[in-house]
C-alpha cells in the first residue's frame, strides 16, 4: 500500500511540475484522492473547444469536470492512479491541445 501511495504521490508531483512548466498553471495537489482536478480557467479557453481539441485531434479523453457536478466547472478530471507513462502522455496531449487552440486565437 505504501508503494502504491508513493507512486501516486510521485504522479501528482510530476503533474504539478508539468502543468507549471508547460501551461503556467498553478495546480494544487489534493489531500486524499487519486483524481487530479485541473483548473483550466486561467487558460481562457472554453471547455467545449478544449474538449473538442482533446478528443478529435489529440485522441485523449480527459473528462470535463462539470460532468460530475457544478463544482467541476472549468476543471478537468485527470486520473493519476495510472502508470506514469500514461500520465505523461495525457499531459503532453493536453499541452498540445492548449497550444493548438492558443495558436488559432
Amino acid at each position: 500500500m505504501r508503494q502504491l501511495n508513493n507512486y501516486i504521490d510521485n504522479n501528482f508531483d510530476f503533474t504539478k511540475r508539468f502543468l507549471k512548466e508547460n501551461l503556467d498553471l498553478n495546480y494544487q495537489i489534493p489531500s486524499a484522492t487519486y483524481l487530479g482536478w485541473i483548473n483550466v480557467s486561467p487558460l481562457n479557453i472554453s471547455m467545449k473547444l478544449l474538449q473538442h481539441e482533446l478528443v478529435k485531434n489529440q485522441k485523449v479523453a480527459i473528462m470535463d469536470g462539470s460532468v460530475y457536478g457544478n463544482g467541476g466547472h472549468n476543471y478537468l478530471r485527470f486520473n493519476l492512479g495510472a502508470p506514469k507513462s500514461k500520465i505523461e502522455d495525457g499531459l503532453n496531449r493536453l499541452a498540445k491541445a492548449v497550444h493548438a487552440i492558443q495558436d488559432t486565437q
